[in-house]
């Protein structure tokens, strides 16, 4: 009975050793996509506030430190929020949609496979994004609207 019960503590083990490191791979796939995301969505919003010529505000005088060195750098914090957008959701759900596609698009080539794939990213796949970003959006505005109510 003892020796029964060893070995499945010992499978549950190597169960849960096989979940952390399928956590850890996923992880390390994801982030190595997440943070190009997040960087090019964070200079994307500088470099768009720049070519627009939007000013930036000047935090007053008993504003946080980080405001003050965001604003003398001219970044608002929209770019900070775009960013967080960028690493947090489009990042993730990015990678995982187009790895969900290609894998059904695995093994098929050819200018007919090509063309569904770019069909379907566009039309599945776009849509999906487009709604997670507004949905990011809404509720990071129902946050900053309470906590400043």
């Amino acid at each position: 009975m003892h020796i029964l019960l060893s070995l499945q503590s010992v499978r549950c083990e190597l169960r849960h050793l096989r979940l952390v490191r399928t956590a850890e791979q996923l992880l390390v796939e994801v982030s190595a996509y997440t943070f190009p995301k997040a960087t090019l969505c964070f200079l994307q919003e500088i470099l768009s506030t720049h070519l627009a010529g939007v000013p930036t505000r000047q935090p007053a005088r008993d504003a946080p430190l980080h405001l003050h060195v965001l604003a003398r750098a001219k970044v608002n914090t929209r770019a900070i929020k775009i960013g967080l957008y960028g690493l947090l959701i489009s990042g993730p759900l990015s990678h995982v949609l187009v790895d969900e596609l290609q894998k059904v698009f695995a093994g098929k080539t050819g200018r007919a496979a090509k063309l569904g794939q770019i069909f379907a990213s566009n039309l599945i796949i776009s849509p999906i994004q487009a709604f997670c970003e507004f949905s990011f959006r809404f509720s990071l505005v129902l946050v900053i609207s309470c906590c400043f109510c």
